[in-house]
């Protein structure tokens, strides 16, 4: 289960992932008591947490219309025709972090993403 969720993730992928970890989603409790198997258990959460929000990130809509890269002065980014800097907030609650040439790190649900344009 491990391997295949993260060769979906891999290959982006996400909603295999989830759907691999939707088979032994119900029984991860059971193995409470059994470290080795806590600790397994544990990774395939994080890795169903990672599949969510990725599918969810590509999933938003970002028209990307330019940007701004001047020395001196904050960097810009156009997208669904509004201008965005580094520590606005684009609906749906995407952080913006650095803007840099074609591409933006946002903060989304406690992950750093990027987006290239």
């Amino acid at each position: 289960v491990l391997s295949g969720m993260q060769a979906h993730l891999a290959a982006a992928d996400y909603g295999l992932a989830l759907a691999v970890f939707g088979e032994v989603a119900d029984g991860l409790d059971l193995v409470a008591g059994d470290p080795p198997r806590e600790l397994l258990a544990a990774s395939l959460r994080i890795l169903a947490e990672e599949a969510s929000v990725l599918e969810e990130f590509e999933g938003i809509v970002l028209d990307f219309g330019g940007q701004a890269l001047i020395q001196g002065r904050d960097a810009v980014v156009v997208l669904n025709g509004r201008n965005w800097s580094v520590g606005d907030v684009v609906p749906p609650g995407l952080e913006v972090l650095e803007i840099r040439s074609r591409e933006v790190d946002f903060a989304f649900r406690g992950f750093v993403l990027t987006r290239r344009f």
